[in-house]
């Protein structure tokens, strides 16, 4: 275990050899454990199976997707964020957290309505082909320097508004319980819970039950049994799905994630990182996983010092994250049941306000610069109009857009520039 003496960066046992590092770490867990990272751990996955679930299944509605294929899709991509979060906390002695990307399954929706589950999971692969090659060249700070990310952040932003758009056109219908979980919330935010959202889950809960809004009569529960889908590619769908999940991914949770590590003194292995989760993305993309990446919302609860004060120790956070997710991973049919019996303004209240802080936070970053500004907004302008040209959808012209019309303002400067 070593550390940057310059800055004092903790790399755990990123300089040992693999097995080393393993058998070392399994060893040392057994009695590095405290009720901190317990709570950690589990909080940082109770977080990532309220709202972003929300997500999960809004996307299935949008591709008429069986109540068995949703409960695979959300198997899947627990289970391997699980295996992702074990690995590499083993392998580096840091809480480096396993996740899928919300926004990515946000964009789903729209990519639902103009192409099959077959090209969805096509893209799948394609998709986590390419993160493998962007982990293994190391290229990815290229990536993001090239393609300006205010107008990736406008397309995201874009993307989600309907989500937070959703939590008030729920509200003439629900009432009480978007109105109590808006206000639980803001309240949480107040004083600063490490977790606002399962506060809004209670508290939403509670007034939809007393209200008698709740119906669990069909409840099931066992273990996932998952089937295989194959895939079809086409080049369409490359560019219209694939290259944008690839953008979301590296710029809304690698690049977070990597960026809570370093905020907490830790050493980032991202092309690391990007390898494990586009190869675990890969083996399980015919199972409809939509991708597995390291944690960007969740990342702060495990890597933070009130996740264990101890630094060397800190990573046991993520063996419970871990240990959660698989759990949560294999019994995916209960959670899939009880979100089910809840009514449909809790869900979008829950959806919204668990991406409330990823709305903020993207539409804060694609207008913050005044030099991006107006291609920002002309890249989320054309994502919430819902256009579909050429069947290619809106957030692909989005980009598109945003993109394009950043090299006509910079081209522009040039010239007038030489000109003068």
């Amino acid at each position: 275990m070593s550390a940057d003496i310059t800055r004092n960066i903790y790399r755990g046992t990123t300089d040992e050899s693999i097995l080393k590092a393993f058998a070392s770490n399994l060893k040392s867990s057994l009695h590095d454990f405290s009720i901190h990272s317990l709570t950690a751990g589990i909080i940082s996955v109770l977080v990532s199976i309220t709202g972003p679930t929300v997500v999960v299944f809004k996307s299935a509605q949008a591709g008429h997707l069986t109540t068995a294929q949703t409960v695979q899709w959300l198997s899947m991509v627990w289970i391997s964020a699980g295996i992702f979060s074990f690995v590499m906390t083993f392998r580096y002695r840091m809480p480096i957290l396993g996740a899928f990307s919300t926004p990515t399954v946000a964009f789903l929706v729209t990519a639902f309505s103009y192409a099959p589950l077959s090209q969805i999971v096509g893209a799948y692969l394609i998709a986590s082909v390419l993160l493998i090659i962007i982990g293994i060249t190391g290229v990815f700070e290229t990536i993001i320097k090239h393609i300006p990310r205010p107008v990736i952040m406008a397309m995201l932003a874009g993307v989600l508004f309907p989500f937070g758009l959703d939590v008030f056109l729920a509200t003439p219908k629900f009432p009480a319980i978007v109105i109590s979980m808006v206000i639980t919330y803001f309240v949480s935010r107040r004083f600063n819970l490490v977790a606002p959202i399962l506060a809004v889950l209670v508290v939403g809960f509670l007034v939809a039950l007393i209200q008698g809004k709740t119906h669990f009569n069909n409840s099931h529960f066992s273990l996932t049994s998952p089937h295989w889908f194959a895939p079809h590619f086409s080049f369409l769908n490359i560019l219209t799905i694939a290259i944008p999940m690839v953008l979301l991914t590296l710029s809304t949770q690698f690049a977070p994630g990597m960026a809570v590590l370093d905020a907490n003194n830790f050493h980032r292995p991202i092309n690391q990182g990007i390898v494990l989760g586009g190869v675990l993305s890969l083996v399980s993309a015919g199972f409809l996983n939509s991708g597995t990446n390291c944690a960007a919302i969740s990342a702060g609860i495990a890597a933070s010092e009130h996740a264990e004060p101890d630094q060397n120790k800190r990573y046991t956070a993520g063996i419970v994250n871990s240990v959660c997710y698989l759990v949560a991973g294999l019994f995916a049919s209960g959670v899939t049941t009880f979100f089910a019996g809840l009514p449909a303004g809790y869900l979008a209240a829950l959806g919204g306000l668990g991406l409330l802080t990823t709305i903020t936070s993207a539409t804060h970053d694609a207008f913050h610069d005044h030099e991006y500004r107006d291609s920002a907004a002309v890249a989320f302008l054309v994502t919430i109009s819902n256009i579909q040209l050429l069947r290619m959808g809106s957030p692909f012209w989005g980009l598109v857009a945003g993109v394009v019309t950043h090299w006509i303002m910079v081209l522009g400067k040039k010239k007038f520039s030489v000109d003068n």
